[in-house]
């Protein structure tokens, strides 16, 4: 093995040896932020359920009241 072939073995393993770190790290923190996302999604389907429901029951409880006694309305005159 001349030295141009022992520089380019050298150069390929410092190659592997530092981007297996970097691929680490970068797989880490799409992992991490992966599982934010997913829990960041979750709360957000539970605090819409929750507000859902909420909403539900507070209209079964309070029902709405209808007008019981006429309204006069008074039609003016149409534009043309």
């Amino acid at each position: 093995m001349n030295r141009r072939e022992l520089l380019g073995v050298a150069a390929a393993a410092c190659a592997a040896c530092c981007v297996g770190p970097f691929l680490v790290a970068v797989g880490v923190v799409a992992s991490l932020g992966i599982i934010g996302t997913l829990v960041a999604g979750v709360g957000a389907l539970i605090v819409a359920a929750l507000v859902i429901l909420a909403m539900l029951a507070l209209r079964r409880r309070r029902p709405g009241e209808l007008p019981t006694e006429e309204v006069a309305v008074e039609v003016g005159p149409t534009r043309r």
